[in-house]
């Protein structure tokens, strides 16, 4: 049966190859974001932002990309 001219061809994901390591799963449930889940990108001012809700468990997250990242560590006793 031919796939209708919208559908992804089977294997792939509604992400493209530069996003895919940024939005590839979701962070609530850990499944992989495929073709069912939504992933949008948009731009504010100079940010990148992916705007996405997970199929399998209906979570809905904005991931933004950084270059740097400075938090702190807990003391180890």
């Amino acid at each position: 049966m031919p796939e209708s001219a919208g559908a992804a061809p089977r294997g792939e994901t509604a992400i493209d190859d530069d996003a895919q390591g940024l939005v590839g799963f979701c962070p609530h449930c850990g499944a992989e974001l495929d073709v069912q889940s939504f992933v949008q990108e948009y731009w504010t001012a100079d940010e990148r932002v992916f705007h996405v809700w997970c199929e399998r468990c209906r979570y809905v997250f904005d991931v933004r990309p950084t270059a740097r990242v400075t938090t702190h560590e807990p003391a180890h006793e």
